[in-house]
This record gives C-alpha cells, sequence and structure tokens, in this order.
C-alpha cells in the first residue's frame, strides 16, 4: 500500500512537471515567434462590399474609414477618457493587468469558457491583430505574451496611438481620426471633454455603435465617464460640470442614400472586425463578398411591407437564412435607416409566444416522449405550483388557451398543431424549464434565457430576435446541426488574393431524430394547424407565435433551403395590434409574409424532402456534377444520399479550371 502510494505521489509530481514545461515551451515559442504588430497604414484604396450576384452594396472610401494618426494629432481629453474608461492604470502597468486576468479567470471557470478577459489597452490592441479570432484559453495565452512584447519594444505613446488607430467606433468610422470627423466634423487633435468621452464609451458599448439610440442613453454614459474622470483628478469639479451640461453634440448621420440595404451592411462591417484582424481590415482595397442576395432580398421587402396592414408605427422584420451554411440571404430591418439605424431583425428582443413551444417539444423528445402518445388534457384554465429558482417562493401560474378552448387528452403532436398552452405548462413541468432553457440555447438562441415554466409559452424576461429564431429554427431543419449565421463569403485584397473565406461551421446541437421529429410534428402545423396560411406546394414545417394582448405576432418557418422568421409589431414599445389592426395572431399577417416571400424565393427549385438518416444537401453545379464552387453560375441545392455526394469540387469553374 506504501509502495503504491509513493508511486501515486511520484506520477502526480512528473505530471504537475510535464505540465509546467509544457507551458515554458508554449511561451518560449511564442514570445520567439510572436512579431510586434506594424502600425496602421493609410488605405490602399477603397473597400467594396458586394452582393451574392456582384451588385455593389456600399463603397468604403479610404478617406473616410481609415486616417491613421500619430500620438501627437489626438487630443489629451481623448488619452485621458480613453484611460478612464479603458484601463486605469495603462501608464504605470507591463502590459498585463494580474488583478484583472485573476477575476476574469474565476469568471471563466464559472462560465466554464472565457467570458471576460481581463484585458489591458495593450492586449485589446494585440487582440485587433492576431489572427486568430476565437475565445479559447490558448488565444488569451498567446495574447498575454503578445502584449509582453509590445510592452517591450514600444513606448506607451505609440501604443495607445496604434490603439486608437484601430477602434471601430460605428458608423463607419475605424479609427479615432475618422470617428471625430463622423460624430463631430472635427479632428481628433480638437476633441474637447465631452466629445472624447463619449467617443471613449463607444469603444466597449456596442448597444450605441449602430443603432441610433435616444440621446438621453448617449449623455447618460457620458456623463458617467466624465464624472469617473472628475473622480481620477483628470477633470476639476467645474470642468467637470460644465463637460456634464454640454449638448450631446453629435452631428446628423449621413444619408445612405449611396448605399443599398444599409441595415445588412451594417452587419457586413461588423463582421468583417470578426473574421478579419483590424490591420488588415483597415488595408483599405479591399473586396468583401457577401451571401445577401438581392433578388431574395427585394422578395423579403415586397412580401413584408405589401402584407403590413396600414397602421401608424407598425413595422415588420424578416430574415432568411440557409440551414446547411448560415448564409444571410435576405433581411427586412426596419423601414427607413435614415431615421433610425435600429435593427429590428438583429437587435429587436421581443417576446415570442408560442414560436417558442419547439424547444420544449425538442426537449421532451430527448426526455423519450412520444408525438403521438396521449399525454395530458388540454382542458382550460390550468393552474399549477412552483417555487422560483432565484428567490426559492412558492408561486402559482395559471394558463389559459388562447379563446379560452378547451381539449381533451392530447398527444405532442396535436397539442402543437392546435397551440394549446395548457397542454405545454404541463410538459414543460415534466421535463423541467432548465432543460429548456439548455436545448434553446444549443439551438441558437443567445438572449439571456431565465428556467421559468413561463418559457413554455415564450414568456421570456428579455424575448429574442428575429435573427435567433431564423437560426434556431435551422437547426430543426438541418438535422439537428447548428449553423451560426454569417454575411461574409469570401475577402480579397487590392491584388485579388483571397484573405477570408467562410468555411463550414456546423455543430450537432441536437440529435438528428430529435431534429427529424420536432420538423415532422412542425410540418404538421402548416399542413392543417394554426400556420396554415404558410402552406407551400413542398415540404415546409414551422410555429405561430403571438404574445400576451397580441403584442408581437410571428411566423418562424423553415424548408431544406432556407429558414425564415418574420416578427411583426411595433418596434417603439410593446403595445397591443388589437385596436389598430385587430387579433393579429402569428397565423395571420406574419405567415402569409411568409408565404408569400417564400414562394418567391424557392421558385423554379428542386422540391427537396427534408433531411433524414444518411441524406445530405449538396449544392451542386449542374455542369459537372461535382460540388460547386463560388465560381459555378448553374448550381442547386439537392438533397442526395450521403454516399451519392460528390468528393471533387467542380474543377471547371473553379481555381483549377
Amino acid at each position: 500500500m506504501r509502495r503504491l502510494r509513493l508511486l501515486l505521489k511520484v506520477t502526480g509530481v512528473l505530471a504537475i512537471a510535464s505540465l509546467a514545461l509544457g507551458f515554458a515551451a508554449v511561451g518560449i515559442y511564442y514570445w520567439l515567434f510572436v512579431t510586434v504588430p506594424g502600425p496602421v497604414v493609410p488605405a490602399r484604396g477603397d473597400t467594396r462590399i458586394v452582393a451574392s450576384d456582384g451588385t455593389v452594396l456600399a463603397v468604403m472610401m479610404a478617406r473616410e474609414h481609415s486616417q491613421p494618426v500619430g500620438y501627437s494629432d489626438i487630443s489629451r481629453a481623448v488619452v485621458e477618457a480613453v484611460i478612464a474608461k479603458e484601463d486605469e492604470s495603462f501608464f504605470s502597468h507591463d502590459g498585463l493587468d494580474y488583478g484583472g486576468i485573476l477575476r476574469a479567470a474565476i469568471a471563466n471557470f464559472q462560465n466554464g469558457a472565457v467570458v471576460q478577459g481581463g484585458s489591458t489597452i495593450t492586449q485589446q490592441y494585440v487582440k485587433t491583430t492576431l489572427e486568430d479570432r476565437s475565445r479559447t484559453y490558448r488565444r488569451k495565452f498567446v495574447e498575454m505574451l503578445a502584449a509582453k512584447k509590445v510592452e517591450a519594444a514600444l513606448p506607451k505613446e505609440e501604443i495607445l496611438s496604434r490603439y486608437l488607430n484601430t477602434v471601430y467606433f460605428g458608423r463607419g468610422a475605424y479609427g479615432i481620426e475618422a470617428a471625430a470627423r463622423r460624430y463631430f466634423d472635427t479632428t481628433a487633435r480638437e476633441l474637447g471633454y465631452p466629445e472624447a468621452a463619449l467617443l471613449a464609451v463607444l469603444i466597449s458599448a456596442p448597444s450605441l455603435k449602430g443603432p441610433a439610440v435616444g440621446e438621453e442613453d448617449m449623455l447618460l454614459q457620458r456623463n458617467a465617464l466624465l464624472e469617473r474622470m472628475r473622480v481620477l483628478g483628470y477633470l476639476s469639479s467645474e470642468k467637470a460640470v460644465a463637460a456634464i451640461e454640454a449638448p450631446l453634440g453629435v452631428v446628423a448621420q449621413r444619408s445612405s442614400s449611396d448605399v443599398k440595404w444599409p441595415y445588412v451592411v451594417d452587419q457586413i462591417k461588423l463582421e468583417l472586425l470578426e473574421v478579419l484582424p483590424a490591420d488588415k481590415a483597415f488595408a483599405g482595397g479591399l473586396t468583401i463578398e457577401t451571401s445577401l442576395d438581392p433578388r431574395l432580398q427585394r422578395l423579403a421587402e415586397k412580401a413584408a411591407y405589401s402584407n403590413l396592414p396600414d397602421a401608424e408605427g407598425l413595422d415588420v422584420a424578416l430574415v432568411s437564412m440557409e440551414p446547411f451554411s448560415g448564409y444571410v440571404r435576405a433581411m427586412v430591418s426596419g423601414r427607413d435607416y435614415d431615421a433610425s439605424q435600429f435593427n429590428l431583425a438583429v437587435q429587436a428582443r421581443r417576446q415570442p409566444g408560442s414560436a417558442f413551444k419547439p424547444f420544449v417539444l425538442a426537449a421532451a423528445f430527448e426526455d423519450g416522449v412520444g408525438a403521438e402518445a396521449p399525454l395530458f388534457s388540454g382542458s382550460t384554465p390550468f393552474i399549477t405550483r412552483y417555487e422560483d429558482p432565484q428567490t426559492r417562493t412558492v408561486r402559482y401560474w395559471e394558463v389559459s388557451n388562447y379563446e379560452d378552448r378547451s381539449f381533451g387528452l392530447l398527444s405532442p403532436l396535436e397539442a402543437t398543431v392546435q397551440s394549446v398552452n395548457t397542454f405545454y405548462a404541463q410538459l414543460v413541468g415534466k421535463v423541467g424549464a432548465e432543460r429548456v432553457v439548455a436545448v434553446a440555447r444549443r439551438a441558437g438562441i443567445s438572449s439571456p434565457l431565465e428556467p421559468d415554466p413561463a418559457i413554455a409559452l415564450g414568456g421570456l424576461k428579455t424575448g429574442v430576435s428575429p435573427l435567433e429564431m431564423a437560426t434556431a429554427y435551422s437547426t430543426f431543419a438541418n438535422g439537428g446541426v447548428r449553423t451560426e449565421p454569417r454575411y461574409i463569403v469570401r475577402v480579397l485584397d487590392a491584388d485579388g488574393e483571397v484573405m477570408h473565406h467562410a468555411s463550414a461551421n456546423g455543430e450537432q446541437a441536437l440529435s438528428a431524430q430529435v431534429a427529424l421529429s420536432v420538423t415532422r410534428v412542425l410540418q404538421q402545423v402548416v399542413e392543417r394547424g394554426t400556420g396554415i396560411r404558410a402552406r407551400l406546394e413542398r415540404p415546409a414545417a414551422g410555429k405561430t407565435g403571438t404574445s400576451q394582448d397580441f403584442r408581437d405576432a410571428w411566423f418562424v418557418g423553415y424548408t431544406p433551403e432556407l429558414s425564415t422568421a418574420v416578427w411583426m409589431g411595433y418596434p417603439d414599445e410593446a403595445r397591443s395590434m388589437e385596436e389598430a389592426v385587430g387579433k393579429a395572431a402569428g397565423g395571420t399577417v406574419p405567415a402569409e409574409v411568409w408565404h408569400d416571400y417564400m414562394v418567391g424565393a424557392l421558385h423554379g427549385a428542386p422540391v427537396n424532402g427534408f433531411l433524414v438518416a444518411d441524406t445530405e444537401l449538396a449544392k451542386i453545379c449542374k455542369e459537372t456534377f461535382k460540388l460547386a464552387v463560388d465560381e459555378c453560375d448553374d448550381a442547386e441545392v439537392i438533397l442526395l444520399p450521403r454516399s451519392s455526394v460528390p468528393a471533387d469540387s467542380c474543377d471547371m469553374h473553379g481555381a483549377g479550371g
């Protein structure tokens, strides 16, 4: 026994030593081979953003989007505001904030993933230059080593100016000089404390970058930073008061008349910074090839606004993406970009109502529940007692069906076809709200979710976006494989060389059997249930959703080729549509919008069935009958037996052709 304990002790020591040597070796390797990034250089010409058919969506002018400046060309107000907001110890640390790293490590350990960085300005600068865009411990380790190397090689002033030249401030402004011109029609050298404080908060406030938020939100964040600067001693009390009382002073947004579909272009610009390091994204002369299909985009807009009731303030959002690739093909995000840059399809978080029921259904199928087995009564009302998971207090939940209809004993299939609330209130009690949260997360819902029984009926505190719903439903369409939505297909540099090419990003989130079982139920919703107005002359599945008092109306559905979410409501607030347009349920206007768009979008396309065992959707070149490449103009998406999917890519139209 003593010998065994000794052996285990020696083995443990050797394991720790090996781990330490491994980290040391990795550290030495990266210290030797990680290079100090160069400064941002003036852009090599304009960058073009093009649609899938070559249509130019926007031109990012070099003189407006990337104007690197030196430290002496940046006002003292900017320097102090950015340090106060991003890194108070910037001028004293060696590149790393060890206290921040410890706090981040604890948070990451608790969440089981990298959710917090504890980054200094030096690390943030390095991060924008790394080819690896992932959120992993390995990339974080490399970032820390590179930050130390940058600190050893460059003076603090140079690091700060380079950092400010690589920050995206929104409104298409990359770098502090472009931001000064875009927001205040001035230069970085002339920015005062009120202006500098606003730009500083924009660095880490994505919510202020895209939408035209109200001045009150901007002022609150700006003034909070100005008060912090007073506390830190950058501003006297008198100067702080004067700066806080100063008007916002932001110049009006430019007209979007020279940009086609500006809401989508905004998303493309944001994704560009995710797929390329900042120094390459700012290089200029790029051609950004995107997934947006102008034909489908026009169809989406026509279907949305020709069906939308004529009621002041009412609006609609639509997102359509390919389940097998994640490419977003069409997006309707609002009526007037010049009036508001708030993207309803991406940024709005609204109550999904019964459109959330498929995630409860998937959780039940994972738990072994059969689709057609009688399970619960659908009588109304239904009252249940439960314990609040946060406060541990006992609560009672009363649920009624639409128009107080009652049903007898129901199976999950029939309860979903008729969208019976009381059945789902019992089903969530059986499978557990925590499991529903887990399934929705895996499928593609990223907004905050609470394990409250009301989740069964889409009763969420935060809500979800149309993009999230299209993504999550695409997981059902794709045999349980979740693909992240994306807009950029390829990025070419000024010489025509490929800098980035989107690759497959699928992950098995649900079992193929569970996904297919959900699809079979949702097909019946479209064939004979609440979604009958969305019925197509081809296989289709979907679910209606209506929030309380008709504040939100949804139809989310899919075919093997496209997953499309439609939302209708008032963008400015969650208020009832009943007075203006009657009982606007998801099975009315949203289902009609979805139907009209999908009919046009799939016109002439092969009629495919949904994925079953040993089948796969493949994009085939009709001339060579090989896997299509980007250059194949005549290509179709076809459902094939997995054994029949070609192994080779088209060599007639590709690089080797």
